[in-house]
C-alpha cells in the first residue's frame, strides 16, 4: 500500500471540508500535516482542523 499517497489525498480531503467542520462547532483537534519531527513547523498552512478519529488515522498512516 502506498501509504503517502493516502495520506495526501486524506489531507486534500479533509482540507476541503475543514471549514464546514470548524463551522459545525464540534470539537476538533489541530493536526500538523507535515509533523514537527519531519521538519513542519507551526504556519497556519501546515495546520489543520480534524475530528479526533481523523486525527488518529492520520498519524496511523505516518507512522506506516
Amino acid at each position: 500500500m502506498n501509504y503517502v499517497r493516502i495520506y495526501e489525498a486524506f489531507i486534500a480531503d479533509r482540507r476541503a471540508r475543514e471549514a464546514d467542520l470548524l463551522a459545525s462547532g464540534v470539537y476538533v483537534e489541530r493536526h500538523h500535516i507535515t509533523p514537527r519531527s519531519m521538519g513542519g513547523e507551526d504556519e497556519v498552512e501546515n495546520l489543520i482542523a480534524l475530528t479526533p478519529g481523523d486525527h488518529f488515522f492520520a498519524h496511523l498512516c505516518l507512522a506506516k
